[in-house]
């Protein structure tokens, strides 16, 4: 068996939450449990650089010399600054969903952000991934990775491993674990138990035996994050294509259930442009070219993963509809979100934005605009989340139907 690079470990930040997972046994994963991957573009997009067409209205600036674009169901806003769009949706635009018009009740990103992750203001919250994580039927050495970007995990903080740029997890392992100095001991101590179990007597047979089962689930739970974390020397390109890679690699390998990571946009720019918008549309160039390669890298490289994997993209907020005096926008309470993937009813909308850029209510149970419908909410989103996971909300959610339309 290949040992584990400490080093490797401590630098990606994996070894604290390691150890402690190998006092139990791990089940293998399940690989017909649907996983989910969480990107998150930080700051607040513009709906009016993707998901709201709406140039009729002298009141809404659009993004500059855009056009409607649309592949099969899906309408968009099109330019030559962002071909990546228009190129993901010819290759996947058959397993995504756009849903428009969630309203996050406010322009503050702090609450925005717990709004849209978990469903809530309360800053004692648990986000959808952790969620999701704590509820799997299989035992995923980490469950739920945050690559960066938000993390909420009040009461599953259990259940998350955030990785640390400088391994800020790993500096914290303690010296010993399970009276063992590294793991190499570690796997050396369970190697010896498998070689006692052959030349035990009757009597201790069925507690070394029972040991003998751990140590093996955990050795080739070790050998998946060895794997894993080879996978993880060789990613290429910015910050978003070495995340994805990351992300990839976690899930794939059945090391985890969800990954998070966020989108700081292009050239790490962000999406908080109350100057300069135009960076938008090179923030959605970068994301749907990356997200494009990832599909692919998914489709081809882990065909398993490629059946159960479900891909949510969120912003906390949207932009207001007009351009301030610094070619800029300020925030705005409507938002959407992109549904990619297993269980994702496909080359479909969910709501509209009305003429003023405003969330229009919708019909839960087919996604189509409808006067009596309901106003979108992220409890609405974080619900058709949980079902898609066979998951149940925690204690504290309001209680809101999931968006029918959008699950296959």
């Amino acid at each position: 068996m290949a040992n584990i690079n400490r080093r490797t470990l401590l630098k990606t930040g994996l070894g604290m939450s390691l150890l402690p997972s190998l006092s139990v046994r791990p089940s293998l994963a399940n690989e017909q449990e649907r996983r989910f991957l969480f990107v998150f573009a930080e700051g607040g997009w513009d709906q009016c650089h993707l998901f709201a067409p709406l140039w009729n209205n002298p009141h809404i600036d659009m993004e500059p010399q855009s056009s409607l674009g649309q592949i099969g169901n899906i309408q968009y806003v099109d330019s030559s600054i962002k071909p990546a769009v228009g190129e993901f949706l010819r290759d996947f635009g058959q397993e995504t969903c756009f849903v428009h018009g969630i309203g996050v009740r406010s322009v503050a990103h702090d609450t925005c952000l717990r709004l849209i992750w978990a469903g809530t203001s309360n800053d004692r919250c648990n986000d959808w991934a952790s969620i999701i994580a704590a509820q799997s039927q299989s035992d995923y050495l980490l469950p739920h990775v945050v690559l960066s970007g938000p993390s909420y995990a009040s009461d599953l903080s259990s259940f998350v491993s955030r990785v640390g740029t400088n391994g800020q997890l790993g500096y914290l392992l303690p010296p010993e674990n399970f009276g063992v100095q590294s793991l190499d001991a570690f796997e050396d101590q369970w190697l010896a138990e498998l070689q006692t179990l052959s030349n035990s007597p009757s009597a201790r047979f069925q507690e070394l035996q029972t040991r003998a089962l751990v140590a093996e689930s955990n050795l080739q739970a070790i050998q998946s994050l060895d794997t894993t974390l080879n996978l993880l020397d060789d990613e290429e390109g910015n910050d978003l294509a070495r995340d994805l890679q990351r992300a990839v690699a976690l899930l794939g390998n059945n090391v985890s259930r969800c990954v998070s990571l966020k989108h700081a946009g292009f050239q790490n720019l962000g999406y908080d442009s109350h100057a300069a918008n135009a960076v938008q549309s090179r923030n959605m160039q970068e994301l749907f070219h990356e997200l494009r390669m990832t599909m692919q890298l998914v489709e081809t490289g882990y065909p398993e993963l490629y059946a159960n994997l479900t891909v949510v993209v969120l912003s906390e907020m949207g932009r207001f509809p007009k351009m301030n005096q610094r070619q800029g926008k300020t925030h705005w309470m409507h938002t959407s979100a992109i549904l990619i993937g297993s269980g994702v009813r496909g080359d479909h909308m969910i709501g509209a934005y009305n003429d003023d850029c405003m969330s229009s209510p919708v019909d839960l149970s087919t996604g189509d605009v409808y006067d009596g419908g309901t106003l979108l909410k992220p409890e609405h989103l974080g619900a058709t989340l949980l079902q898609l996971a066979d998951a149940s909300p925690l204690d504290g959610i309001q209680a809101v139907d999931p968006i029918l339309g959008a699950i296959r």
